[in-house]
């Protein structure tokens, strides 16, 4: 609050050469005060930074610039030209498109996980956004049909939408990638190499009593729409580990090497199981399109008696082992209309 150039009251000035009174530059100049001066002035700027965010994020319950706000899909809110509004309105004024100043790493807690979790929310109802404009354009569930979806990314509101979910991404991960060009990759893609160096299948204590355990190998199997299935086991290596309310199976391939999956083929995995003396399957054979049935790995199986009919396997996951090579769906990847 006090100017170099001001006398500190009390102090004398002098008759003499260099005898004026003292100025607040002295006291300014003491190498404590110094440094004082510029971590005040460094946790300044995060203070406003981190203001701005919360303004832009929407938690602030007095601000209008809630850039970054993302409201879900709904009646009133027009998904192709939401991006790009966003965009003009948050980039207006900077040199660059980066927002390097709210990055979540350079805020203290708890105010990062609370920016976080609200920026989350965000890029979640964005993706659902985009998900919807891109649902809009597919002209069905085949080979064909997504890899002209790849082609709709130039369309402005596509293109805005990989740019801001982008920029609203690398606020917590700065090598976060553009999520519209992820997307046109995966759908131009003619193949996808599958090589998974094993599974952990986890299985509640309480999906049957007695509890539901492996009776044999894992089995995973590609049909591709010209030449031979394609097949490999995977056997269990070791005796189930108790993880809270789940048993953990570990299975390990008994053919090493890769296989080639392409966009329209078939794929299952089943498990034979049983629960005491009854003998059951666990199958993972539906997931959210025919295109790309490798998603069915990420999704909860089926539980099919010997006798016929199934049920949910609710709880039951299966998941690669760190090493492997397993396709996944980009983010946003639409749902295909039944």
């Amino acid at each position: 609050p006090f100017a170099t150039s001001v006398p500190i009251p009390g102090s004398p000035a002098l008759p003499q050469p260099r005898g004026e009174a003292v100025t607040y530059r002295v006291a300014s100049e003491f190498d404590r005060v110094y440094q004082a001066a510029r971590e005040w002035e460094f946790t300044h700027a995060r203070l406003l930074h981190q203001r701005d965010l919360a303004d832009a994020l929407g938690l602030t319950s007095d601000t209008t610039r809630r850039v970054l706000d993302l409201p879900p899909p709904g009646p009133s809110v027009d998904s192709a030209a939401l991006p790009g509004e966003r965009l003009k309105e948050l980039l207006a004024g900077r040199a660059s498109d980066g927002l390097a100043e709210w990055e979540l790493s350079k805020f203290p807690e708890p105010a990062r996980s609370l920016l976080a979790a609200r920026m989350r929310e965000s890029s979640i109802n964005g993706v659902k956004n985009a998900r919807g404009l891109l649902a809009g354009k597919l002209i069905g569930d085949s080979p064909e049909g997504w890899r002209k979806l790849a082609d709709t990314r130039k369309e402005p509101g596509i293109r805005d939408w990989g740019r801001l979910l982008q920029l609203l991404s690398r606020l917590e991960n700065p090598q976060a990638p553009n999520p519209v060009e992820e997307l046109r990759t995966f759908l131009t893609a003619k193949e996808f190499s599958l090589d998974a160096k094993g599974f952990d299948l986890s299985i509640p204590l309480a999906l049957r009593v007695p509890a539901v355990t492996p009776a044999g190998a894992l089995t995973v199997t590609i049909a591709p729409q010209t030449g031979p299935t394609i097949a490999r086991s995977f056997k269990i290596s070791s005796e189930g580990i108790s993880q809270g309310l789940n048993t953990v199976y570990r299975f390990v391939p008994e053919q090493s090497g890769a296989v080639v999956y392409r966009p329209g083929d078939g794929f299952k995995v089943e498990l034979p199981v049983r629960s005491g003396d009854q003998r059951f399957t666990l199958a993972w054979d539906e997931g959210s399109s025919r295109t790309f049935q490798f998603d069915r790995l990420s999704r909860e199986p089926k539980l099919v008696p010997a006798t016929g009919g199934a049920e949910p396997a609710t709880g039951v996951t299966l998941l690669p082992i760190p090493g492997s090579n397993v396709p996944r769906l980009p983010v946003l990847l639409p749902e295909v209309k039944r």
